[in-house]
């Protein structure tokens, strides 16, 4: 709502439980179907925790994407998914073995290709050799999930690209933040290059 302010906001929410292919794929969709509807506009694009990670491989490879807005976003896929996970669920899904949880969306299925589908990108290197495009990194020094440490990476891989602002304490969903986050965001997409 806040970022409304200052550009057209397109929201959307990936496929459940989709190996990271399938999630750059529905955004690579989204914005194929953005610049259809407006082709002259310029193209923003906001990741979160995962999402992160796709908004990165895609924006690494679409030129489009003139900013991009990280938060939460992890750089090593395979640490924070063995971090969240705990040890044991995360080898026995790296080993082959299908497991199953209840979320907010019900029933949901974790397959192997999961994990095995992150070795196809390698997010350090795509940002390592980042072309200069703005990129604003917002993360909380207390987020459980993806550690802070990961986007304290990502904004020294950028180099002078990215703007890194790091809120005290905090949560992995921002929980405390979410309303100066997103001022932050306004403030960043209002000002010109």
């Amino acid at each position: 709502y806040q970022a409304a302010c200052c550009c057209d906001v397109v929201r959307f929410n990936f496929t459940g439980t989709r190996i990271l292919s399938q999630q750059v794929a529905e955004l690579r969709a989204v914005i194929d179907e953005v610049c259809r509807r407006r082709p002259q506009c310029e193209i923003y694009l906001l990741g979160r925790s995962l999402g992160g990670a796709a908004a990165i491989v895609t924006a690494g490879q679409d030129k489009r994407v003139r900013r991009l807005l990280l938060w939460a976003a992890p750089h090593d896929l395979r640490f924070t998914f063995r971090y969240v996970m705990g040890a044991a669920d995360y080898a026995r899904l790296d080993a082959g073995e299908t497991l199953f949880f209840d979320d907010e969306r019900g029933r949901c299925e974790l397959t192997p290709d999961f994990l095995t589908d992150f070795d196809k990108y390698n997010l350090s290197a795509i940002l390592s050799a980042w072309d200069g495009r703005p990129v604003l990194l917002l993360h909380c020094l207390g987020d459980e999930v993806v550690l802070a440490r990961q986007g304290q990476r990502n904004a020294m891989l950028l180099g002078s690209a990215g703007q890194l602002h790091l809120f005290p304490g905090g949560d992995h969903s921002f929980s405390d933040y979410s309303v100066k986050a997103g001022e932050l965001i306004a403030a960043w997409l209002a000002r010109k290059k």
